[in-house]
């Protein structure tokens, strides 16, 4: 992202109206492995918050400065404690790419754990 000067030269002169200054910013928000990510440690404590922030990024990982994707965190219970329990945390829009999540589970033991953009998975990762 960020502005560039483009010169587009026909032999020994430029073409009509060049240079041109070119604005490039970020595309969308990506679930793709070189987009959107997440940092969070594995280990959270039953009855506690557990919080983290993601950071929207495009397709070839630029970093977005605007908010307005929906974001989503879901555990779902993998033992036989937790099998039947499914959480969805919450998801803070800061409005600058950058989100905040929580999530918090009642009931100790393992659970796999999702981040996902308009409902597909995307990878941890800074």
């Amino acid at each position: 992202p960020g502005s560039y000067v483009v010169e587009i030269m026909r032999g020994e002169g430029h073409i009509e109206g060049s240079p041109f200054l070119v604005q490039v910013v970020p595309g969308e928000a990506s679930a793709a492995p070189d987009g959107s990510r997440f940092s969070i440690t594995p280990l959270a404590t039953a009855g506690a918050d557990k919080s983290f922030a993601i950071v929207a990024r495009d397709i070839f990982g630029n970093p977005l400065t605007s908010g307005g994707d929906q974001f989503s965190v879901r555990l779902v219970g993998t033992t036989d404690t937790t099998r039947d329990a499914i959480v969805r945390g919450q998801v803070q829009d800061d409005q600058d790419g950058t989100y905040f999540a929580t999530f918090q589970t009642d009931t100790a033991g393992s659970y796999e754990f999702s981040v996902l953009l308009d409902g597909a998975v995307i990878f941890p990762g800074v």
